[in-house]
């Protein structure tokens, strides 16, 4: 007879952190025993058909262990939920910083290449996550994205696959809407969306999701059509300073067939760690167009559209050395342009490795 020995935990909710998620609630509490803040995830008992997978995620979690993947602290139980325990970071998720700017090339492939590591390793484990989305990729103190929210996640059967119920249905992969049986490859598109989206920012992406908006309805066949037909995300719109390597990685990534997609994410890794960035732009938009800037060699170089009219922009790029004055780049410069031709001048601005 095993003997068993009941604990008491205290810790106070002191708010809810935002989620795309619909599986749990997540959040922000203190715990009395560490006298430290921690990040609880809540979920309903009611949610399991079986009372023996009630801690199958924090399992999950705690067998996981690697730099790129959140650590468990602890977890428990009451009478009507579960609770899944880590330790609080402090800048939030990627989606949070994506839903105020869209992130730098380097920063792209920096965070990438962190929750893809993460990827990778539960992937050598025969683990998928299945819900690979911003929201879930924390920011680390030390500026490194952490994997989190194994909620999901499922082992692979012999044959490679498994099947999974429930679907995050911005990040759903195309072969989920023929059957519920996935693979790593349903893992590698999702982490090509999230990609896309740390590469131009929440905004164009919710754009795109207003299309199907008919009515004040959601559009659900429009929508799935257009995952299949690799309409949704639009593979060719793109923020102009997202490098083309990038973009075709992303490409590759989000194949609506799993057998063109990359067929490891270790593939992608390399790809991505690969990738040159001679500009590393942060581009701000504003109310009349868009600002480009970055600093290379100790100058500041800025890339401004602005529009003049319905149907013309200016351009303007200058350099500045040293915090003087600022000297304009005649080549990528332009009092007026209709606008076709003002993003074509602003493209070639920014892919220039030579500025």
């Amino acid at each position: 007879m095993v003997d068993y020995t009941n604990t008491s935990l205290h810790f106070k909710i002191l708010r809810d952190i935002s989620n795309e998620g619909k599986n749990s609630t997540i959040h922000l509490a203190h715990d009395y025993q560490l006298d430290t803040e921690i990040v609880v995830k809540k979920i309903k008992k009611a949610d399991f058909t079986d009372p023996k997978t009630f801690f199958d995620e924090a399992k999950k979690l705690y067998s996981s262990n690697h730099p790129n993947i959140a650590p468990i602290q602890y977890s428990c139980q009451d009478d009507e939920n579960i609770y899944i325990t880590m330790p609080l970071f402090s800048k939030g998720s990627l989606n949070k910083i994506i839903d105020s700017r869209p992130l730098r090339p380097s920063e792209v492939i920096k965070y990438s290449l962190d929750f893809l590591s993460g990827v990778h390793h539960i992937h050598t484990k025969r683990l998928l996550h299945c819900d690979i989305k911003p929201t879930d990729i924390l920011v680390s103190d030390s500026d490194d994205a952490i994997l989190t929210d194994f909620g999901l996640a499922k082992f692979l059967a012999e044959d490679n696959t498994t099947t999974i119920e429930k679907f995050y249905n911005w990040h759903r992969a195309p072969e989920t809407l023929q059957s519920n049986a996935i693979s790593q490859q349903s893992d590698i598109f999702q982490a090509g969306l999230t990609i896309y989206r740390l590469c131009n920012g929440n905004r164009l992406f919710r754009q795109q999701l207003e299309r199907f908006i008919v009515g004040g309805m959601f559009d659900a066949d429009s929508y799935y059509d257009w995952i299949v037909k690799e309409k949704f995300p639009d593979r060719t719109l793109y923020l102009d300073h997202v490098p083309q390597r990038i973009r075709n990685y992303i490409r590759k990534a989000l194949a609506a067939d799993p057998a063109s997609r990359y067929q490891s994410v270790l593939d992608l890794l390399n790809d991505l760690a690969g990738v040159d960035v001679p500009y590393d732009w942060q581009m701000t938009p504003k109310a009349d167009g868009a600002t480009w800037e970055c600093i290379k060699d100790e100058k500041m170089y800025r890339v401004d559209i602005s529009m003049v009219s319905q149907t013309e922009c200016k351009i303007k790029t200058t350099k500045q050395v040293d915090g003087g004055s600022e000297r304009k780049i005649k080549d990528y410069c332009s009092e007026k342009l209709d606008i076709k031709a003002g993003q074509k001048l602003v493209k070639d601005a920014l892919s220039n490795s030579e500025l």
